[in-house]
Parts: C-alpha cells; sequence; structure tokens
C-alpha cells in the first residue's frame, strides 16, 4: 500500500524532531520529509531519517562552520600568546661599524640611539654593514636581531583568519539554506 500524497491524509506540513514524526489517522507513527512527499511507516519505534539536498547541504556547512570556528579561535588564541611571550619587533635600519676590539652595531629607536657588541656568527651574517636591516623589541629596544622574527606566528594568524573566514562562509550558507530550504 502506497502512502498518501500531498494534503490528502489529514496530516499538517510540519517540520519533525530531526526531520521528526507524527501518526496518521490510523494511530500509526510516520515519518515525514517537512514538506510531506512521502511518509513511511516506522516499525517498532525506529526513526528512519530522509533529508532533501538542502538539510544535507545545511548540516555539513554546520559541522564544517563549528569546526573551523574552533580550529580559527585556537589558532588565533596561539598567535595572541605568542604575541604576549615574544613582543612585537620593529624594523629598523642598523649601521655595523668594525673597529679594533671588534664589531658594534647601532640603530636607532623611538627611545633614541641604541648600540651593542656584534659576536663574531652575527658579524658573519652581516651582508651590508652601512644599512643591515634589523629588528628591535618594541618593549625592550635594547635588544636587536639581525635576522627577520620567525614567521611563525604570522602563519598562525594567518590560518586562524582563514579557518574563522570559512566558519562565517558555513554560517551564511547555513542562513541562506534556512530560508530556502
Amino acid at each position: 500500500m502506497e502512502p498518501p500524497r500531498g494534503g490528502s491524509s489529514g496530516l499538517r506540513p510540519a517540520r519533525c524532531a530531526l526531520q521528526g514524526h507524527s501518526r496518521d489517522p490510523n494511530g500509526r507513527d510516520l515519518f515525514t520529509d517537512g514538506f510531506l512527499t512521502r511518509a513511511v511507516p516506522l516499525p517498532m519505534g525506529r526513526y528512519v531519517c530522509l533529508m532533501n539536498a538542502a538539510d544535507t547541504i545545511s548540516v555539513i556547512t554546520e559541522v564544517i562552520g563549528w569546526f573551523a570556528l574552533a580550529a580559527g579561535l585556537a589558532c588565533l588564541l596561539l598567535a595572541l600568546l605568542i604575541r604576549v611571550a615574544d613582543g612585537r619587533w620593529l624594523r629598523t635600519e642598523a649601521v655595523v661599524v668594525d673597529d679594533d676590539d671588534g664589531s658594534v652595531v647601532r640603530w636607532f629607536t623611538d627611545d633614541g640611539f641604541q648600540s651593542r657588541r656584534l659576536s663574531a656568527d652575527e658579524r658573519a651574517h652581516v651582508t651590508r654593514p652601512d644599512e643591515e636591516p634589523a629588528y628591535y623589541k618594541e618593549r625592550e629596544p635594547q635588544r636587536l636581531r639581525l635576522h627577520e622574527p620567525p614567521a611563525g606566528r604570522r602563519v598562525i594568524r594567518i590560518l586562524g583568519i582563514v579557518f574563522i573566514g570559512i566558519a562565517v562562509l558555513s554560517a551564511i550558507i547555513g542562513l541562506v539554506l534556512m530560508f530556502v530550504g
């Protein structure tokens, strides 16, 4: 026996729990897909989930969105912790001066003129003594690096932003499907 189509069974078109269930006029449990395009008897209280394409895509995008949100927030929190621990490094131009006692590097910061002695290993990496690119720590301007700060923090921050963007896109798709589907 084929289940009734449309409104001929007397059932109201309504979405049910997990798409849900209703009872037909004879008291049997029926599964409806939300639009009453078909009703399936459920033997012994078992439920079968019949979903249309919009609902399936909505569930998938919601799961992806929650995972992306969690990953994005974790990455951004990690980047923030690294920033707090390591501080901010600002770019400046340094000048390396060689004298009898070794090499001295000099640079300007917002606080004024700074200088320190270079080790032999640091001096070996200097390519342009007249204008060597360098990085000093914002909170401790006397600390200087002759190389760019590690890119790990930047990579983690960009990953966090990408994951948050995926979560926002998933939320937008979910909202659109809620109103369309």
